[in-house]
């Protein structure tokens, strides 16, 4: 009975399944990130990744779709918001995320699938905003929450220092 077990579990190491043949993407439309967070929420196979930013006519929202061999596996979509909002109740009210962690004081918010961050806006022209990040995986894009936390970190310190408030009115 050990022998097959063994067996069973040696053949599962050699595998020759879909291998990734894409590269970890180190700027998400725009906002440097870490390749190893979003590459643990990326597909573990797939030969090409492409990413396109889009953003609203009225400025007021950006989107970035993350697709691998044609499916969108990875959405970013950033928006104004009114300040004093946490990214738990952006979370939990606007995007429907259940059950979703906090951190960093209340600016940021994920789960294993999604996460939002909130970045307020200082100044005197932007005493009312924020803008919002938030972030999800598709399938066949994965879920893993500790690769999700330190993404929207990532992403969230990023988009602090391109000051994405603009210079006020």
């Amino acid at each position: 009975m050990l022998a097959t077990v063994v067996l069973g579990a040696s053949a599962g190491c050699s595998s020759d399944g879909p291998k990734r043949e894409f590269a970890i993407p180190e700027d998400l439309c725009g906002v440097t990130v870490q390749g190893g967070p979003l590459g643990r929420l990326l597909p573990a196979s797939g030969k090409t990744l492409q990413a396109k930013k889009s953003t609203a006519s009225d400025q007021s929202r950006t989107t970035c779709q993350v697709t691998v061999d044609g499916n969108v596996v990875l959405t970013v979509e950033r928006e104004n918001v009114k300040s004093g909002r946490s990214a738990w109740v952006i979370a939990s009210y606007d995007h429907g995320i259940g059950h979703a962690k906090s951190g960093d004081g209340g600016s940021i918010a994920y789960v294993g699938r999604a996460a939002v961050s909130v970045v307020p806006c200082p100044g005197e022209g932007h005493r009312e905003e924020a803008v919002s990040t938030y972030i999800r995986t598709l399938k066949p894009g994965r879920q893993d929450e500790s690769s999700m936390r330190q993404l929207i970190r990532d992403y969230t310190a990023s988009l602090k220092k391109q000051q994405p408030c603009g210079t006020g009115s």
